[in-house]
């Protein structure tokens, strides 16, 4: 039984695309299906505007879709009473991108964590103590004594991140989504970050949805944790899914190929790269990479493509079929 389901998932936002006084419509995510079981890792792939941010809010239920379902242990969330669906919001935590704007900065990291174990769970005041120290010396943050009652701007940006990790721990979540967690950090710190949330996600087995646009991040995490499915997004679109190094070795997507080619080695994670965020338009109709596409035909101005293939390599595009089904 998978943990959560996305069944057809779309979400519509606004913009004024057409015009001062008019509002166009458009899809940040489009039919969007995607089963996530017990301990799995999804890692999903994309530039800046594909739609990644969007899906990880919709499964943590911080975006309501405008279609499709969110099913969670066989519930559908938005349609559930308060009692299950708040047990749903507690399950499945989100580790966000920036680890500045996302902590109280009045609060000390003591008074940050208590604040979500206190509202889910009895504690005495010494389990709450020892829990505490748990949290911190479990994102290695320690000694914990040091951490307790500083602020954030008195943390770097790493030691930042690690809280909001341990924050998000501390409601024992199954499933976490990560949404680029080390872009936002100094480039020296990000190697350790990524081994400590593998080492949590291994030792917790907690489910994990890993969101990054950086290939040689997802491959370094996809490694450590030594198995997880890979999806590519692109127009709020899935393109292509399957193992990452059956992705990476042998992709079928035009798009996928393209995010290789702009791709360096594993040694960008030492450095300071600025996302690349591809300028495109969105279309109404048809698969949303024509018009960078150099194999585009007529049919891919005129219908949108299906995933096909196999269970552990499926493409939604033309060149490979992609019929409507």
């Amino acid at each position: 039984m998978n943990l959560m389901e996305l069944r057809g998932v779309s979400v519509i936002f606004e913009d004024r695309g057409g015009g001062f006084f008019k509002r166009r419509r458009f899809y940040a995510l489009k039919n969007v299906s995607l089963n996530i079981g017990e301990d799995d890792l999804i890692l999903v792939l994309g530039e800046s505007g594909a739609g990644k941010t969007t899906l990880g809010r919709v499964i943590v239920g911080l975006q309501k879709p405008t279609n499709g379902s969110v099913i969670y242990k066989g519930y559908d969330v938005w349609k559930q009473k308060r009692k299950i669906y708040a047990t749903y919001r507690r399950e499945v935590q989100l580790v966000p991108q920036d680890p500045y704007s996302t902590l109280p900065y009045n609060k000390t990291v003591k008074e940050i964590l208590e604040a979500p174990l206190k509202r889910w769970n009895k504690l005495s005041k010494q389990e709450l103590e020892k829990r505490l120290v748990e949290l911190l010396d479990m994102v290695r943050l320690s000694p914990p004594e040091d951490f307790l009652d500083k602020y954030p701007h008195q943390l770097s940006g790493g030691q930042r991140q690690r809280l909001n990790i341990a924050r998000s721990l501390s409601v024992d979540p199954k499933l976490v989504v990560a949404d680029e967690p080390v872009t936002m950090v100094d480039a020296s710190l990000r190697l350790g970050l990524l081994n400590t949330l593998a080492e949590i996600k291994n030792k917790l087995h907690l489910s994990m949805v890993f969101i990054t646009h950086d290939i040689p991040t997802a491959r370094y995490f996809y490694h450590l944790v030594k198995r997880g499915n890979t999806i590519v997004i692109f127009g709020g679109k899935v393109v292509e899914e399957g193992d990452l190094e059956e992705l990476l070795s042998n992709p079928y997507h035009p798009y996928t190929k393209d995010l290789i080619n702009i791709t360096p080695s594993i040694d960008n994670l030492y450095k300071e790269k600025p996302e690349v965020k591809i300028n495109y338009e969105r279309v109404d109709f048809g698969c949303p990479y024509q018009l960078r596409c150099p194999y585009v035909m007529d049919i891919c101005k005129k219908e949108e493509p299906q995933l096909i293939g196999t269970n552990s390599h499926r493409v939604a595009c033309y060149l490979y079929g992609g019929q409507n089904r």
